[in-house]
């Protein structure tokens, strides 16, 4: 990229931006590819620069490079997993001011491709970032329940995804994106809501459960940012368990179990309350809860008696293969870096046969 002039625009993953921007990363990159640098022009520059300088120094001398190479450019990346120690970085590296940043949500599906993006603007002309335009690309449903209705008609609000579309000649009909959006303005191109959430979907790798847990054996796992089963309705528990953990000044990431009974009709949610957390038992999390956004689906389960709340003292689960082999996998491409996730919460869904 340094041989090129005049860059205007660069498309990268984040991981890749920050790769450049954080100056151990870079280094520690460069440490690693030293035997893997083959013997191209430009290959054989760094590999001189590494000679004469040192990798530490080096690194320091590239990162310089590639920020003046790019000072003139536009940088396009996705901002979803940016902290913002991240963002940080990001701007001294390509020395922008707080706040002079630009973005749009775009909405891209692995099924369809691009499907929506935040183009209106508000009166600063800054993109919205509540409301998508639905690009007139496919033809979209949406499905509640059993129910399924063109997204031009429908009358529901949050809804599954599902879209339309022509393989060459043929045309699929109504692939499940497994996405749930909010339909807000149907008047021309169709508005959805700047939030897609991730319908629950099966988790693939096995979880081994506290002993404090009665967990029954060989249940199923699903993992998700919407839940709908049996009437109970969990709408982007990410929001509402941040703001749990925030309340109760706990230091480790919170994330809740909800175990179906062996009829799907009762359920617990049950979370863990660490030494480190200021709440104290489950009323005290009942009062911490009522004042976060989105309780409102977990109040109405309560109060209806289809959900109760329980605390454990330890973490509710690890993985059955340790992290350290799952990023070894991970790396040498057998497994997906989404494996890594850890999601909010975990839906339990047990078979008749109880662990041991």
């Amino acid at each position: 990229m340094l041989s090129l002039e005049n860059i205007s625009i660069v498309s990268a993953p984040a991981s890749t931006i920050l790769g450049w921007a954080d100056l151990d990363k870079l280094h520690q990159s460069l440490k690693n590819s030293l035997n893997t640098l083959v013997g191209s022009r430009e290959s054989s520059d760094l590999i001189r620069m590494i000679s004469n300088l040192g990798v530490g120094a080096a690194a320091v001398e590239l990162q310089k490079l590639l920020s003046k190479a790019l000072s003139q450019a536009t940088i396009v990346f996705s901002i979803s997993s940016m902290t913002e120690n991240d963002w940080s970085k990001i701007r001294k590296f390509m020395g922008w001011k707080r706040g002079s940043e630009r973005y749009t949500n775009l909405y891209v599906g692995s099924e369809v491709g691009p499907f929506a993006a935040n183009i209106d603007r508000d009166d600063s002309g800054l993109p919205l970032s509540d409301r998508m335009l639905v690009f007139p690309l496919s033809l979209p449903a949406v499905r509640r329940g059993e129910k399924i209705e063109p997204i031009s008609r429908t009358r529901e609000g949050l809804s599954r995804l599902l879209v339309s579309r022509l393989n060459g000649s043929e045309p699929i009909i109504n692939i499940d994106t497994g996405d749930v959006v909010t339909i807000v303005d149907q008047r021309g191109l169709p508005k959805i809501g700047g939030q897609v959430l991730r319908a629950a979907f099966p988790l693939k790798i096995g979880l081994r459960f506290s002993s404090e847990l009665k967990i029954l054996q060989g249940s199923k796992v699903f993992v998700g940012d919407y839940f709908n089963i049996k009437g109970l309705e969990i709408v982007n528990p990410h929001r509402l368990l941040t703001c749990l953990s925030s309340k109760c000044k706990m230091k480790e990431r919170l994330s809740a179990l909800i175990v179906a009974d062996i009829d799907m009709r009762q359920f617990v949610m049950i979370l863990p309350i660490l030494q480190s957390s200021r709440c104290t038992g489950v009323e005290d999390i009942k009062n911490k809860l009522s004042q976060c956004p989105g309780v409102e689906y977990i109040r109405r389960a309560i109060q209806g008696n289809q959900l109760r709340l329980e605390t454990i003292s330890s973490q509710p689960f690890e993985t059955e293969t340790p992290k350290s082999e799952l990023l070894k996998r991970v790396k040498n491409g057998e497994l997906p870096k989404g494996i890594l996730k850890r999601w909010p919460l975990y839906l339990i869904i047990p078979s008749p046969t109880l662990a041991h």
